[in-house]
């Protein structure tokens, strides 16, 4: 089978799909992979798959550009004839679906979270809607990465009950990101992500100069920065946070396992997600886990089992459950530990999440 898949940079189908790829070959199919051109490509050729490039920007519309990347589409089908299109993130989804419907493709769509569309604004909202309504026919399978974003999507009328699978994210690689035991020494809380505005950055920074006076507590953030102020914190704004507020800085990693070895609780403060990578991977390794109360770390993150939920946007909700972590025996947090590695290992293995697909694929 000639398989395409379809997402929104190599960094993304690397760091997300690599063993999926990785099974599709060995299972002899021709695995095609379109997307923008990054540094991650050899590794992508490593895995067997070929690799085309597809200049495009996933989060906004270029109308000169999104013109040329259908053309591109269409010339490839005409040459390479896929039998399967896996389409990824929001615009491969969209411009995906349209052109397989049109060409009597067989689609399946992953929607990995429903994003700035349906945290925006009410019209943009409605256009996500509407443009999603017009790609995803009846003859499409829709993954979702949690219960909530089907059910929107069900309700909504984009798909239907009968081709639409929940499966945990893109799963998380338990043997590559091994248990490793908490410390006794200091309680560090932290943070991955981008640092971004609806990633909850700044509840998580403000939080920190809560606990200053106490020596023994520690907030560490590993990210990037922005360059918009508008999205979220740029270099020069963080100069001054580091000023201001108690947290530790480190500049991302393409590893972040060192820094979840290091840390005693991972906190997520997202406002959104489909299913955290950060807390997938944080609790394979054994670490009791914070997070906001949404739809995408329901399911990872059970209160009083292996960590705390807080009320979304709330800097004292989050506040509150620190101090509960805080107070609880260091026994009681190695059995939050051995629960998260025990739920990584039960529920969100990779292994799952890849069997499903090749279940749907077949």
């Amino acid at each position: 089978m000639v398989i395409f898949i379809f997402s929104k940079s190599s960094w993304n189908v690397y760091n997300f799909r690599k063993n999926l790829i990785k099974r599709l070959v060995i299972d002899k199919h021709k695995v095609f992979v379109i997307a923008k051109k990054d540094k991650n490509v050899k590794k992508l050729k490593k895995l067997g798959c070929e690799f085309i490039n597809l200049n495009f920007e996933n989060d906004s519309f270029n109308f000169l550009k999104d013109l040329v990347a259908l053309i591109k589409i269409f010339a490839l089908i005409k040459n390479l004839k896929p039998d399967l299109f896996l389409n990824f993130n929001i615009k491969p989804v969209i411009i995906g679906s349209i052109i397989c419907n049109f060409m009597n493709i067989k689609v399946v769509n992953t929607i990995t979270g429903l994003g700035n569309s349906f945290l925006g604004s009410l019209l943009l909202k409605k256009i996500a809607i509407f443009l999603y309504k017009i790609a995803i026919s009846d003859n499409n399978k829709v993954i979702f990465h949690n219960y909530e974003d089907k059910r929107i999507f069900i309700k909504e009328g984009i798909s239907k009950s009968f081709n639409s699978y929940v499966v945990m994210g893109s799963g998380v690689d338990t043997s590559y990101f091994k248990f490793s035991k908490l410390s006794k020494k200091k309680t560090i809380f932290l943070f991955v992500g981008r640092f971004l505005w609806n990633k909850g950055i700044m509840e998580f920074i403000r939080v920190s100069n809560h606990f200053r006076n106490n020596k023994n507590v520690l907030f560490y953030t590993l990210g990037e920065c922005t360059n918009n102020i508008k999205n979220g914190i740029t270099r020069s704004f963080l100069k001054n946070l580091k000023k201001k507020y108690n947290f530790k800085y480190f500049k991302f990693s393409k590893d972040v396992r060192p820094i979840i070895k290091k840390s005693t609780c991972v906190v997520s403060t997202s406002y959104r997600e489909g299913a955290s990578k950060v807390l997938l991977e944080s609790a394979s390794m054994g670490r009791p886990l914070i997070s906001s109360n949404i739809s995408g770390a329901k399911s990872i993150v059970f209160n009083n089992y292996n960590g705390y939920t807080f009320s979304l946007r709330n800097e004292l909700s989050l506040k509150n459950k620190i101090h509960k972590f805080l107070n609880l025996s260091f026994k009681r947090k190695q059995k939050m530990s051995k629960n998260s590695r025990f739920l990584a290992t039960q529920r969100f293995d990779e292994k799952r999440v890849i069997n499903k697909y090749l279940e749907i694929i077949k």
